[in-house]
């Protein structure tokens, strides 16, 4: 991990909150396939007010450990530790993309432990939120914040959508460019 940006500057003048900062990061496991996004896995969170969609023919199973999600025309098994093959199986049928994750994962009944476990193994592989992927992608497509194409769904969404924010005060900053202490 790189040195922390505290150790550089003289005692005394750091920043308020900058100590705080400095152990929230100390917490935190360090970023996955780095700024470049090279490793293809799903870095988009889905939120309680997405829309969510599964693929067609998607289906549910008990398994030993808990469920499994099926997709017999891709050759595709995804194990869902201790997920209830019933509950998952209502989830799905509303995963119709007009019912949000809050209110599926409601209706259908699931616990935080199983919902978890639901999208770490399904979110952007046979779970998705095409309407939150538009609207983002709307507003700046992920090939312009990639080097290597792949999934929308690889993309960190808070920092998709801070690009987003970006490129939406980029006028505002145009027009002060005039006068330097305007645009800082």
């Amino acid at each position: 991990m790189a040195e922390s940006t505290l150790t550089s500057l003289p005692p005394g003048s750091e920043p308020p909150g900058a100590a705080e900062y400095e152990r929230w990061l100390a917490e935190r496991p360090p970023p996955d396939g780095g700024y470049l996004f090279a490793e293809a896995h799903v870095r988009f969170e889905a939120r309680d007010e997405d829309r969510m969609a599964c693929l067609p023919g998607l289906t549910c199973e008990p398994s030993a450990g808990g469920a499994v999600l099926r997709l017999r025309e891709r050759n595709l098994s995804l194990e869902i530790p201790g997920g209830s093959a019933r509950e998952l199986s209502e989830f799905l049928a509303l995963c119709d993309g007009e019912h949000t994750l809050s209110a599926a994962a409601f209706a259908a009944r699931l616990d935080a432990g199983a919902r978890a476990s639901l999208l770490r193994a399904a979110f952007g592989v046979v779970l998705f939120t095409p309407a939150a992927v538009a609207e983002l992608e709307a507003e700046v497509p992920s090939s312009e914040l990639v080097r290597f194409p792949g999934s929308p769904y690889e993309l960190d969404r808070n920092y998709w959508s801070n690009m987003v924010d970006v490129r939406r005060r980029l006028p505002e900053l145009e027009a002060k460019l005039g006068d330097p202490l305007a645009a800082l």
